[in-house]
């Protein structure tokens, strides 16, 4: 509204050039935020639930150049509360973000499972690094692998806060295997009698 208002007022060419950029640098911002939150808690998460989220991520993992296969496994039988819905989506999200940034291979799985009320996700790849020389300090001027890790640590703080765990796998030429566990509880069915 400010630039608004100042763009109103006399200035110098120089002056609406620079009011011009910097609401230009402010609409670009806006509608990165706007994209991001989308991507971050899609309307389909929201309408359809984790399983058809997670099928429209591999889809739009295709940008990215990364083609992810979806496998599911008894996944009905588990009802998936919405609270954990949007963090396990987020997860698996920034999982598939460090295949597609870090990892040299085009393709990754997903499978969802859910057996006596623990779902269970599990993310690979057929990449594969040293876990051990990951767990140090950053060297200097790798700013993507510290987002990296600060990405795995959000992922392992969202499990502890659903009461379940975040287990990661990897080793050069073997795959990387990362595996989010949660108690979510059987899907019960509720009987209404008049």
């Amino acid at each position: 509204m400010k630039l608004g208002h100042l763009q109103r007022l006399p200035l110098p060419s120089a002056g609406d050039a620079m009011v011009q950029e910097v609401e230009d640098v402010l609409t670009h911002a806006l509608q990165y935020c706007q994209t991001l939150m989308a991507e971050l808690s899609p309307p389909i998460l929201h309408e359809q639930g984790l399983v058809a989220g997670i099928r429209a991520l591999a889809t739009r993992m295709k940008r990215y150049d990364l083609e992810v296969r979806v496998d599911l496994d008894q996944i009905d039988e588990c009802a998936i509360p919405f609270s954990c819905t949007v963090l396990l989506f987020r997860s698996v999200r920034e999982l598939l973000i460090n295949t597609a940034k870090h990892a040299a291979v085009k393709q990754a799985s997903i499978r969802l499972t859910c057996d006596k009320g623990i779902l269970q996700i599990v993310v690979h790849d057929e990449s594969g690094f040293d876990l051990a020389a990951s767990q140090g300090p950053p060297p200097a001027g790798t700013g993507s692998v510290l987002s990296s890790k600060i990405g795995l640590l959000t992922i392992r703080e969202r499990m502890k806060a659903l009461n379940g765990h975040f287990d990661l796998a990897s080793a050069p030429k073997q795959g990387t295997t990362a595996t989010l566990t949660v108690p979510i509880g059987p899907r019960t069915t509720t009987i209404i009698s008049a």
